[in-house]
């Protein structure tokens, strides 16, 4: 899909279940992505977001199972709940440090997830609902990395969802470089 006029208003639901959808270029002038925009937008890739997104509503982004990596503008500052539940092939998640507010179960079911990136210097805080305010699935917690700037990570292991991550990291540790292999079984030595 290619938008041409930036003037455009999108509302919610408006490409649901579009399952067949690969990429969209999205007005600039969009200050939000509104609820369930892409859900169950199964063939969609990962795309640039508007550099004006503050916010990301209610599962925005629900069961788009194409989803590899996402890095997210450097202006958004919510992130609503279930945005992108169920982004089942999901494994790296770069969020920015203008980054306030995380949904409840904003990356619910996506238990592939090897790598969180939160550039934030203060913990956002997270939405308590029930009995819990989990974010990630409880199994993310236990796996996953958390990389978080170096000064920060007492604070991020104080306060809640983050505080459930058992690996938090400085950010200068990060290099981006993950799952290297070795073709050979051993190195062969010749006289």
């Amino acid at each position: 899909v290619q938008i041409l006029n930036d003037n455009l208003s999108i509302g919610d639901y408006a490409f649901c279940e579009c399952s067949s959808l690969k990429s969209i270029n999205l007005p600039s002038t969009m200050t939000f992505i509104p609820q369930s925009l892409f859900e169950g937008c199964t063939s969609l890739e990962f795309f640039p977001l508007p550099e004006n997104i503050t916010e990301i509503k209610y599962s925005a982004f629900g069961s788009c199972s194409s989803f590899t990596s996402i890095k997210l503008p450097n202006k958004l500052e919510k992130i609503g709940s279930n945005a992108f539940d169920n982004c089942s092939n999901l494994k790296l998640v770069d969020l920015p440090e203008s980054l306030t507010y995380l949904g409840f179960h904003a990356f619910l079911n996506c238990s592939n997830i090897e790598t969180v990136i939160c550039r934030a210097s203060t913990p956002p805080a997270a939405d308590n609902q029930a009995y819990e305010n989990h974010s990630f699935d409880n199994g993310i917690y236990i796996r996953a990395n958390l990389f978080v700037p170096d000064t920060t990570i007492d604070a991020y292991k104080s306060t809640s969802p983050w505080d459930n991550f058992f690996h938090v990291l400085p950010l200068s540790e990060y290099s981006g470089i993950e799952n290297i292999f070795i073709d050979s079984v051993s190195p062969v030595l010749y006289y």
